[in-house]
C-alpha cells in the first residue's frame, strides 16, 4: 500500500536537506526549514448483498462494524461530549455540511490525544476552526462522520517523523471512485452507518513541538497545527490518488479501482496518466512533470520526485508553482503557516464535485477587502456565476459620475481586463461592464469599478 508522506527534512545554511521517510526513499527537495512525514493509507471495503441489505466487507471478507458506532451512534456520542458537530457559519446564507468528530481517546478515556488534560481542549479548538473552515468554502448541505484518533498503531509512539496519518475510505468497484467522505456530503446518504467514513490519526509525540495559538503565527521553531490539520482534512476530502508506484490500482481486490482525483492527472504532453488500468510507461511516475487538469486550459504541477514516494501523485508541487506555497505541498516548515487554499486547490474541489465558495477557500474577499472599500453604489453584477461566451452587466444607477473605470483581477491580484464605462443615464443604469469571451478563463475574479469619489467591488465567477 502507498504511503503519503508528508516529508521531514532539515536544512542547515544550504547544507543538502536530511530526509527521513519511514524507510521509503524520497527525492531531496532544497527549501529551508524542517519538515514532517505522514503515512497516508486507505480503507478499501466490499459491497455485499445479504438478504436484500448493503453491508461492507474487508477483502477476507469480515464484516466491517465499529462497535461503539454501532452500540451507541454517532448523535449520541456527541451528546455524551465525546465529539463535536462542526459546521461552518461565516457568510453562510447558502448550505454548508456538518462535520461530526469522534475523538476516539475520549471515547476510552485514555487521558492523552485530545483527551489531554493540559491541551487537549486546546487542541480540539484547533482542529474544529480547520473543519470550519472547510466546511465555510463547501456549499453543500450532506455531512460526514470522522474518527480522530492519536498515535496509537500505524504511528509509532516514539516516532517523530510524522504529524499524522489520514485514512479516507473506499467501497471498492472498478472505475473512478468516490470515497465515503464524499459521498455522504454530496449526497447527504450515510455509506455505511456503523462506521467512521474517514479516520485522522494525530501524533502528539513532545518532541514536534505543535503551535496551537490559530490565528496566531508560530514561532521559528514551532509546527503550525492549524495548517496540518487543513492538510490532512483535504486528504480526506479526496485529495488523493489510489495509484501504486507499479502504476496499477492500489486496491488489489479491484485492479481498475482508482480515485476521482486520479481521472483528471496528466502526462507532460497533456494526456491522460492513467490508460485503461494502469499507468504506462511507468517512467511517467517519476517524471517530475504530472499536473491536475483544472479544465480551464491551466493545469496545476502534481508531486511527482525521480524516485516514486509515499508522496507521489497525493500531493502538489511548490517547486514547480508560480510562486504561491500550496497547502498540499508535501512539506510543512517550521513557522510556516498556510492557512487557506490556493486557487488551484479550491479548482480541484469544484471538479471533484463540491460546490466551493472560491472567495472562502482561498480568503480572496479578505484580501480584497483591505485593499478596497465596499461601498455599495451598484447592484450585483449578473449574470453571476456566468460563463466564458456571456458579458456580464452590472448596475451604475446610483453612480453620479459620468466615467466609471472598472477593472478586473484574478484571485492572484493580476489585472486582467478593463474597460471605461461612460454613465449616460441608460434606463435602468444597466451596461456591460465584463465581456468574459475576449480573454478570462474560467475562474473567480474582483471586479473592481471607480470614480474620481467612488470606489467598489464585487465578486464574478467565470465558469
Amino acid at each position: 500500500m502507498k504511503k503519503v508522506l508528508y516529508t521531514l527534512s532539515s536544512l542547515n545554511s544550504g547544507v543538502a536537506a536530511i530526509l527521513l521517510t519511514l524507510g521509503l526513499p524520497l527525492a531531496a527537495f532544497s527549501q529551508a526549514g524542517s519538515y514532517e512525514s505522514h503515512d497516508h493509507p486507505k480503507e478499501f471495503l466490499i459491497e455485499s448483498i445479504e438478504n436484500g441489505v448493503s453491508k461492507l466487507k474487508t477483502p477476507t471478507g469480515q464484516d466491517v462494524v465499529y462497535r461503539e458506532l454501532v452500540t451507541l451512534g454517532v448523535p449520541q456520542l456527541l451528546s455524551m461530549g465525546k465529539g463535536s458537530a462542526v459546521r461552518g457559519t461565516q457568510n453562510k446564507s447558502a448550505e454548508c455540511p456538518t462535520f461530526n468528530l469522534i475523538y476516539k481517546d475520549r471515547l476510552v478515556g485514555r487521558g492523552k490525544g485530545f483527551d489531554d488534560p493540559s491541551f487537549g481542549a486546546q487542541r480540539a479548538e484547533v482542529l474544529e476552526a480547520a473543519f470550519a473552515y472547510i466546511s465555510n468554502m463547501i456549499q453543500n448541505s450532506g455531512s460526514a462522520d470522522i474518527m480522530i484518533d492519536v498515535s496509537n498503531g500505524t504511528i509509532p509512539s516514539n516516532y517523530t517523523g510524522q504529524f499524522a496519518v489520514s485514512k479516507p475510505v473506499y467501497t471498492v468497484s472498478n472505475g473512478y471512485n468516490q470515497n465515503h467522505v464524499m459521498k455522504h456530503i454530496l449526497t447527504g446518504t450515510d455509506p455505511n452507518v456503523s462506521n467512521p467514513d474517514g479516520t485522522i490519526e494525530f501524533n502528539f509525540n513532545p518532541s514536534l513541538n505543535y503551535f496551537y495559538e490559530y490565528p496566531s503565527e508560530p514561532g521559528g521553531n514551532q509546527f503550525d497545527f492549524y495548517t496540518i490539520c487543513l492538510h490532512e482534512i483535504c486528504h480526506l476530502l479526496g485529495f488523493t490518488s489510489n495509484i501504486a508506484a507499479t502504476g496499477v490500482s492500489e486496491a488489489t481486490t479491484a485492479p481498475q479501482m482508482f480515485s476521482s482525483y486520479d481521472q483528471f492527472l496528466r502526462t507532460q504532453d497533456g494526456n491522460p496518466l492513467l490508460n485503461g488500468s494502469s499507468v504506462s510507461p511507468t517512467s511517467n511516475l517519476i517524471s517530475n512533470s504530472i499536473t491536475f487538469d483544472l479544465q480551464n486550459g491551466d493545469f496545476a504541477p502534481v508531486y511527482s520526485p525521480s524516485t516514486f514516494s509515499g508522496s507521489s501523485l497525493d500531493h502538489f508541487d511548490n517547486t514547480r508553482s508560480n510562486g504561491q506555497p500550496f497547502l498540499m505541498n508535501p512539506g510543512l516548515s517550521r513557522g510556516q503557516t498556510v492557512h487557506y487554499l490556493s486557487h488551484e486547490e479550491a479548482m480541484v474541489m469544484q471538479i471533484l464535485g463540491y460546490t466551493i465558495d472560491v472567495g472562502v477557500a482561498t480568503s480572496v474577499n479578505d484580501e480584497f477587502s483591505s485593499q478596497y472599500t465596499d461601498n455599495p453604489v451598484v447592484g450585483e453584477l449578473y449574470p453571476n456565476p456566468s460563463s466564458k461566451d456571456k458579458p456580464v452587466k452590472i448596475n451604475i444607477s446610483n453612480v453620479k459620475e459620468r466615467d466609471i473605470l472598472v477593472v478586473v483581477y484574478d484571485i492572484l491580484g493580476r489585472q486582467t481586463y478593463s474597460k471605461v464605462i461612460v454613465n449616460e443615464g441608460m434606463e435602468g443604469g444597466t451596461y456591460t461592464a465584463v465581456d468574459p469571451s475576449h480573454n478570462l478563463a474560467a475562474g473567480m475574479y474582483i471586479v473592481v469599478g471607480s470614480t474620481k469619489d467612488e470606489l467598489f467591488n464585487k465578486k464574478l465567477i467565470i465558469r
